[in-house]
């Protein structure tokens, strides 16, 4: 695996990936995971879903997402479309979510185990 620095508008991250393009993708399940309800709410519809993701993600990224194995604000940096990264995390979701659903188990799957708080503990 290779190291990776990841910049994009207020995104500054370091991922241990198998290419540069699983680098982005994680960055971006870093910045969108708490976004990941939108694939539990059975009325929006994938168009809905993508455009809610590309509004939330353009909101902290630049057109690009720049990613360097050598060290941030590099000229050198592999740049890839953040539109296009965004697209491909929306696919690995989507498919994940049928998945799901094709188990049986409900799409509340998704959410990472640390971000559900259990009810005895929440009180």
């Amino acid at each position: 695996m290779s190291k990776f620095y990841i910049q994009s508008g207020s995104l500054r991250l370091v991922l241990d990936s198998e290419s540069p393009s699983m680098a982005a993708v994680a960055a971006v399940d870093n910045l969108l995971n708490p976004h990941v309800w939108i694939y539990e709410d059975e009325t929006l519809g994938d168009e809905v879903r993508r455009d809610h993701l590309m509004v939330e993600a353009l909101c902290h990224l630049d057109a690009v997402i720049r990613l360097s194995e050598i060290g941030f604000d590099r000229e050198d940096a592999m740049i890839l479309g953040t539109p296009e990264v965004i697209d491909e995390w929306h696919l690995v979701m989507k498919r994940l979510s049928g998945l799901y659903q094709a188990a049986g188990l409900p799409p509340r799957g998704l959410t990472s185990p640390e971000t559900v708080v259990s009810p005895a503990l929440a009180s």
